[in-house]
């Protein structure tokens, strides 16, 4: 959240605001072009879409001209403007302009082009080399132009080794701005599904750590079918909570691959977590059930197990059994949670509370 409030878009941020200032949208549009000229911040960019909306065969001539000959304020407003939710259905007769506004003198203005680009969801190619060029020149539009890779559709297979070279030269900084780099460019390689850059986020998975992990397995699952080989290949390598990773991802990749994938997977690692509830050590028997509870409905098979354990006598596992049949998220679990609403420990029917209330939440989303 605190990338996204220091870099994020403000056309996207902004331009809900205009609408409430629509009593200039029926103007002339001479008067409209003065505003965009003279006009600053917010008052300029409403004008610009005043005009894109109610002047749509003059607009794009007129503010490309007003481009032109506008100052940096003016030419900032104008490619915050382009990208705005209300644009005709045309949406291809702004490119032109934000693509020139992508070799603005101003960085400011580049890096609103880059953000109306994403906006519109256009990634033409002229875009996608400058972006790479902001990558590797310069710092002042590394962020813009790698958030707008990150959230390409696709990108072609050509821009995995100059991504790669990006990511080679980006080192982490634990939780710092380059870690934040690193992620998107994981999510922006996943994007290409090239065979190495996927490799490069795989190993990424197993080995970068928080949340940047997270999103390495997030931009495999992105990738679909792409994905499935390089999480198949890291499996072996990686420890228990990671291969429960691994498989909620290829469980989310859904396709007859993955599936398969899973079916092999699944019981060896419910068995490795059930022999963790055979041992006498409660911190073992309490790694099995989180483990459990984080396969969510994967777990089904060692659902008997884990209500079983809602009577055992130590409190910290009820309730830890009562969490895990929570996150699982079945049905089944709803009657055995029922007896225990009234357990004689307040941690424990707290947990059953939750669980409670999460199946719930989670047998209405499926109907």
């Amino acid at each position: 959240m605190a990338f996204a409030a220091q870099h994020g878009s403000a056309t996207r941020i902004m331009a809900p605001h205009c609408l409430a200032r629509d009593t200039r949208l029926n103007l002339p549009i001479a008067e409209l072009s003065r505003d965009v000229q003279t006009g600053s911040g917010l008052d300029a960019r409403c004008a610009a879409q005043a005009i894109l909306d109610w002047h749509a065969g003059k607009a794009i001539p007129l503010l490309t001209k007003l481009f032109r000959s506008g100052t940096v304020e003016t030419r900032l407003e104008i490619a915050k403007a382009l990208g705005g939710d209300r644009l005709p259905p045309r949406r291809k007769a702004v490119q032109p302009l934000l693509l020139r506004a992508l070799h603005d003198s101003d960085a400011d203005v580049r890096g609103a082009a880059f953000d109306s680009l994403g906006f519109l969801q256009a990634y033409p190619h002229e875009a996608l080399l400058a972006a790479l060029h902001a990558l590797h020149h310069g710092k002042d539009l590394e962020f813009s132009a790698i958030e707008y890779l990150k959230e390409a559709p696709a990108l072609p297979r050509w821009m995995a080794a100059p991504l790669l070279e990006v990511l080679e030269k980006t080192p982490a900084d634990d939780g710092g701005t380059q870690t934040d780099v690193r992620i998107r460019l994981l999510h922006a390689l996943a994007r290409t599904r090239d065979p190495k850059a996927l490799a490069v986020v795989a190993d990424a998975a197993l080995s970068c750590g928080g949340f940047c992990t997270v999103d390495a397995y997030e931009a495999l699952v992105e990738s679909r079918e792409a994905g499935v080989a390089p999480l198949e290949r890291i499996f072996p390598k990686a420890n228990a909570d990671a291969r429960i990773d691994i498989l909620l991802a290829l469980k989310q990749i859904d396709t007859p691959r993955s599936r398969a994938a899973v079916a092999r997977r699944q019981p060896g690692i419910v068995r490795a977590a059930c022999r963790q509830l055979d041992s006498v050590s409660v911190a073992e028997q309490s790694n099995g059930l989180a483990a459990l509870g984080r396969m969510q409905t994967l777990a089904q098979p060692a659902l008997a197990r884990i209500v079983s354990f809602l009577d055992n006598p130590d409190p910290q596992l009820r309730a830890e059994a009562a969490a895990a049949l929570g996150e699982i998220g079945l049905a089944a679990a709803i009657p055995p949670l029922r007896t225990h609403l009234h357990d004689s420990n307040n941690w424990v029917r707290s947990g059953v509370d939750t669980a409670l209330a999460k199946l719930d939440w989670t047998t209405r989303a499926s109907k």
